[in-house]
C-alpha cells in the first residue's frame, strides 16, 4: 500500500513540475475580466433597481400606495418582507424598513439572489412584481413591460 501511494505522489509531482505555468499575464488577464464581470453585474443591478425605483415611486422613499399596502421606493408589500425574513431564516426585516432607501434595496437583492442569481431582467422584475412564482403570472409581463421601458430610457 505504502509503495502504491508513493508511486501515485511521485507521479503527481512528476506531472505537476512538466505542466507548462501560466504566463503571469494571463492570470492578470483572468483577473482583470473576472473583476470586470463583477463590476458590469453591480452596473447591471444598479439599473434595474433605478428603474424599478422610478416606476414604482419615481424614487420617493416616502411614496405610499394604500391599496395595496406598499411603501418606500420599491413599493414593498407587508408579503415581501415576509419572504425576505422567511429567505433569511430570521425576522431581519420590519415593515418600517420599507420607508429606508438601503433596507428597500437590501430586500430587493435578497429576493433576487434566492430566486434569480443570474440576475435576469425580465426574471428579476416579474419575480419582484409577482414573488417566487412571478414568471408563471401573465400580469407581471405587462409589468416588466414597463419596466423594460425605464431600463430602455437610463441606457439612452
Amino acid at each position: 500500500m505504502k509503495k502504491y501511494v508513493f508511486t501515485i505522489l511521485l507521479s503527481t509531482l512528476a506531472l505537476i513540475s512538466f505542466a507548462p505555468n501560466i504566463p503571469r499575464s494571463q492570470i492578470e488577464f483572468q483577473e482583470k475580466q473576472a473583476k470586470l464581470k463583477e463590476v458590469q453585474l453591480e452596473l447591471k443591478k444598479g439599473i434595474l433597481i433605478k428603474a424599478i425605483s422610478f416606476f414604482e415611486s419615481r424614487h420617493n422613499p416616502n411614496a405610499i400606495n394604500i391599496a395595496e399596502n406598499a411603501v418606500g421606493i420599491l413599493q414593498i408589500r407587508p408579503i415581501m418582507v415576509r419572504e425576505v425574513n422567511r429567505i433569511l431564516g430570521d425576522n431581519v426585516y420590519t415593515l418600517r424598513d420599507r420607508f429606508n432607501v438601503s433596507k428597500s434595496i437590501e430586500m430587493f437583492l435578497i429576493v433576487q439572489n434566492y430566486y434569480n442569481p443570474n440576475f435576469n431582467y425580465e426574471i428579476a422584475a416579474r419575480i419582484w412584481n409577482g414573488g417566487g412564482n412571478g414568471m408563471k403570472i401573465s400580469k407581471t409581463l405587462k409589468y416588466w413591460k414597463e419596466i423594460e421601458k425605464q431600463i430602455k430610457k437610463i441606457n439612452g
